[in-house]
């Protein structure tokens, strides 16, 4: 997850566009949070441990912003119309033999 200052959808660290700390992350089956993460200094955040579920889908999904982003409205830039989440969020298939998701697609804008 990264702050998007010129809120075009795509990451660039050159220009200050730096990872969000602190974000809430859902990770949901079935309609149910099954584990929550927060983003780390860098915006990213890992599921670990999930085992190979085969078809079972899975959606990522934002919770709540950090505090210092709270006062502002945000405006999510990436993804724009994704799989899951109404839109906002990514949804997905767990067969993965390393039993470990994670992704640093959500970018996010904070406008005063």
């Amino acid at each position: 997850m990264f702050e998007d200052l010129d809120g075009n959808g795509v990451q660039d660290i050159f220009s200050g566009e730096l990872g969000i700390e602190g974000w809430t992350v859902d990770l949901r089956w079935n309609g149910e949070v099954i584990a929550t993460m927060m983003s780390g200094a860098d915006g990213s955040f890992v599921f670990g441990n999930l085992g190979n579920t085969g078809s079972l889908m899975f959606e990522v999904c934002l919770g709540a912003p950090p505090l210092s982003w709270s006062a502002g409205r945000v405006t999510q830039t990436l993804p724009v119309g994704g799989s899951a989440c109404s839109g906002a969020g990514y949804a997905f298939p767990f067969n993965n033999p390393f039993m470990t998701w994670s992704v640093n697609n959500f970018g996010e804008q904070l406008v005063p």
